[in-house]
C-alpha cells in the first residue's frame, strides 16, 4: 500500500494563501483530531475498498428514509442507526398523547396544522411559511422548540432533514435536492453540535462531484484544509478553496476513510506533484485556459485519443482506457464561452452549455498538441451513440460541458455521442452521417427521406436539403 499523507499540523501552522508550498499539509488538521470524536461506523459493510465504501455512505446520506437517533447522557450525544436506509419505512411518532387535528394561525399568515398534546405544551405537525418560499416544517414541538427529527421542504432548497434538542440543530444534518438519480441529489451533510457546524462538511456539485471542507455558517467552504471530489469517488484536488472556489491545489488519490461524528472523512495518498499545482482556470470568450497543455489527471486514467474507427474521414476519435457503467461520467469538455444569443453558430465543435452560455472550441485549439487540458472535444458523433452531453461543476474549469454513458462500455470502445445539431443548419458531413443512418439502420428509402423532409418543413418552417 502507498504511503499515507496525513499533512500533520496544528491549526495555527495551516498554509496561508501567499506562502510556497510544498503540499496541502492543512488536511491532517480533521485527520489528527479523529480521535476526539470518533465513533464507529454505524452500520456493518461488505465494501472492501475506500471508493465503495465513500459510495455506499453517500447512498445511505442520499436516502430520505434514513434517520439518525439521538439520546443524551451524561451531557454527551449518542448517535444510532435507527432506519435501514434500504427500507421504505416511514418515521414512527407516538401520537398517543395528542389530540385530534387542529389547525393554529399566526399573525404574518403562517399556519400549523397538526396535534396537540393534552396540556398543550408539546404538538406533532407541519408549520406552513407562507411567502415566496413556501416552506414546511415537519415534526415535533416541546414548548415551542423543536425536538428530535425535523424535515423541512423547499421548492428552491430541496428538503433538510436532521434532529433538534430544545430547538437547536445536533447531529448529522442534510439536504437533499431535487433530482433522483443515486446520490446526485445529495446537497449538503455537515453535523451540529449544540447550532453550531462542526468538523468536515460535503457539498454536492452538478454532475456528482463533491466539495469537503470544515464546517461553516455560511455553507460555503473555505480555508486551506479542503477537497475536491470527482465523481468517481477516488480522486481529488486537494489544496486552499476560497467560498467553494480553488485558491491553490494539487491531485491525490483516496486511498483510506474514517469517520467523524457519523461524517465519513477521506485519506488520501502522497499528492502527484508531477502534474504540477492547480488554480481556478475559468474560461472567457477569448481565453480558453491559462494551461492548455496541463491534462485533468482524473481524466487521464479514463480515456486516450486514438485514430477513430467512424469512417475513414473522422481523423481522430475518443477510447476507452476504462469499463463505464450506465450514468457514469467519462469525461471533460471546457472551451471558449460565448452568449447563445450570437449571431454565429460557432464551430463544428460548439456546444450548449445551458440557456445562456456555448462551449466552443476554436480551430486553432482542436489540435492536442494546442490543447489537451480536457478531451471530450475528440468524442466523435453517431446516431447510434454509447454517450450523451452532461454538465459538471469543475475544480478547476468551473461549470462544463462533460460526457456520460449511456450505456456499458468497456476498455477500447470509441466514445460515441450524438451532437443533436438542427439538420436544417447541419454541416454536409453531418447530413451525409443523417442518409447513411437512415438507409442503413432505418431501412428508409430516398422517397421515405424526401417525406421526412417535407415534414420538417412542414412543422419548423425550415427547409432542410439532404444529400440523397
Amino acid at each position: 500500500m502507498p504511503h499515507l499523507q496525513y499533512f500533520t499540523c496544528d491549526t495555527q501552522d495551516m498554509i496561508a494563501k501567499d506562502e510556497v508550498i510544498d503540499i496541502p499539509k492543512a488536511w491532517s488538521h480533521f485527520i489528527s483530531k479523529r480521535e476526539q470524536y470518533r465513533i464507529c461506523p454505524m452500520s456493518s459493510s461488505d465494501c472492501e475498498n475506500a471508493t465503495c465504501r465513500i459510495k455506499e455512505w453517500l447512498r445511505k446520506m442520499s436516502n430520505s428514509d434514513y434517520w439518525v437517533e439521538l439520546s443524551v447522557s451524561d451531557g454527551t450525544c449518542h448517535l444510532s442507526e435507527v432506519v435501514d436506509p434500504d427500507c421504505n419505512q416511514e418515521q414512527v411518532v407516538d401520537t398517543s398523547q395528542f389530540a385530534s387535528l387542529v389547525t393554529l394561525s399566526y399573525k404574518n399568515g403562517d399556519y400549523f396544522r397538526g396535534e396537540f398534546s393534552e396540556d398543550g405544551h408539546e404538538r406533532y405537525g407541519t408549520v406552513f411559511k407562507i411567502g415566496q418560499s413556501e416552506k414546511k416544517i415537519s415534526g415535533t414541538w416541546k414548548n415551542d422548540a423543536l425536538e428530535g427529527p425535523a424535515w423541512e421542504e423547499s421548492p428552491e432548497n430541496g428538503t433538510k432533514f436532521g434532529a433538534f434538542i430544545k430547538g437547536r440543530r445536533q447531529g448529522i444534518h442534510r439536504i437533499l435536492g431535487p433530482s433522483v438519480a443515486e446520490y446526485h441529489h445529495l446537497k449538503y451533510v455537515t453535523f451540529f453540535e449544540s447550532d453550531v457546524p462542526t468538523g468536515l462538511t460535503w457539498k454536492g456539485m452538478v454532475g456528482g462531484a463533491f466539495l469537503l471542507g470544515p464546517a461553516t455558517p455560511n455553507g460555503k467552504i473555505s480555508g486551506p484544509a479542503c477537497m475536491y471530489l470527482y465523481p468517481d469517488l477516488s480522486s481529488v484536488v486537494l489544496g486552499t478553496f476560497e467560498n467553494d472556489r480553488l485558491v491553490r491545489g494539487c491531485w491525490a488519490t483516496v486511498e483510506e476513510i474514517d469517520f467523524v461524528n457519523g461524517i465519513l472523512v477521506p485519506k488520501v495518498g502522497e499528492p502527484i506533484l508531477q502534474h504540477g499545482f492547480l488554480f481556478r482556470d475559468v474560461s472567457t470568450r477569448s481565453s480558453i485556459s491559462k494551461l492548455p497543455l496541463l491534462q485533468d489527471f482524473w481524466e487521464s486514467k479514463r480515456v486516450q485519443v486514438q485514430r477513430s474507427q467512424v469512417n475513414d474521414n473522422a481523423g481522430e476519435g475518443l477510447f476507452a482506457k476504462i469499463q463505464f457503467q450506465v450514468g457514469d461520467l467519462i469525461c471533460l469538455y471546457n472551451g471558449i464561452r460565448y452568449r447563445s444569443a450570437r449571431g454565429d453558430e460557432g464551430s463544428d465543435y460548439c456546444i450548449k452549455l445551458n440557456s445562456e452560455i456555448d462551449i466552443d472550441i476554436p480551430p486553432e485549439f482542436t489540435d492536442l498538441s494546442a490543447y489537451c487540458a480536457t478531451s471530450g472535444h475528440k468524442s466523435n458523433h453517431s446516431f447510434l451513440p454509447n454517450a450523451k452531453w452532461a454538465t459538471l461543476d469543475h475544480v478547476r474549469f468551473g461549470l462544463i460541458c462533460a460526457v456520460r454513458a449511456t450505456s456499458i462500455i468497456q476498455p477500447g470502445d470509441e466514445i460515441l455521442v450524438n451532437y443533436g445539431i438542427r439538420m436544417g443548419i447541419a454541416p454536409l458531413w453531418y447530413k451525409q452521417l443523417w442518409v447513411e443512418h437512415c438507409k442503413n439502420e432505418l431501412h428508409m428509402s430516398n422517397e421515405d427521406i424526401l417525406s421526412w423532409c417535407n415534414r420538417q418543413y412542414s412543422m419548423n418552417g425550415i427547409l432542410v436539403q439532404l444529400p440523397l
